[in-house]
């Protein structure tokens, strides 16, 4: 449920702008990766040069990737069943 919007111009980053609420858990991809967040920081972990995933990460980036499925499935049917992605 989308419960507040804010419009910003091309340029910014959606990382740059955070709607979350303090004490609020926040789920967000790989783009997201460093970007602060008020809530409590459910953003997935990603390798970097020379510093490779340890397996509590990975562990951990499945389970939020398990909770953020539900979610995702609607975009997936619109971009490869109605052929919208092109």
């Amino acid at each position: 449920m989308i419960r507040r919007l804010e419009t910003t111009t091309a340029e910014i980053h959606d990382s740059q702008i955070d709607l979350s609420e303090s004490g609020e858990v926040v789920y967000r991809d790989l783009g997201y990766f460093g970007a602060p967040c008020k809530g409590y920081n459910a953003i997935m972990k990603r390798a970097v040069r020379d510093h490779p995933l340890g397996i509590r990460d990975k562990r951990r980036n499945k389970r939020i990737v398990q909770k953020r499925s539900a979610g995702e499935r609607p975009y997936d049917v619109i971009k490869n069943i109605f052929k919208s992605g092109h």
